[in-house]
């Protein structure tokens, strides 16, 4: 991010979504928060198993997962 983004002192959210987990970073020019979940691409696919198209069901389980595996965070 780093090489790509110049970190001043603009507070910036960055995610890192991988397969496995997604890393969520508060940084300015420095590091001011982060934390790693099991959100990532591929185990999100394995819990929800969604339709194809996407549904509202398949949105509704996805905010759920999201809510469940951040509360900690968010609350």
């Amino acid at each position: 991010v780093r090489q790509l983004l110049p970190l001043d002192s603009k507070v910036r959210l960055i995610m890192d979504i991988g397969g496995g987990s997604t890393e969520f970073i508060i940084a300015d020019n420095k590091l001011l928060w982060s934390c790693t979940s099991t959100l990532g691409v591929s185990r999100l696919y394995e819990r929800l198993q969604p339709n194809d198209p996407f549904s509202k069901e398949n949105l509704g389980a996805l905010f759920h997962l999201f809510e469940e595996e951040l509360k900690n965070w968010l609350y």
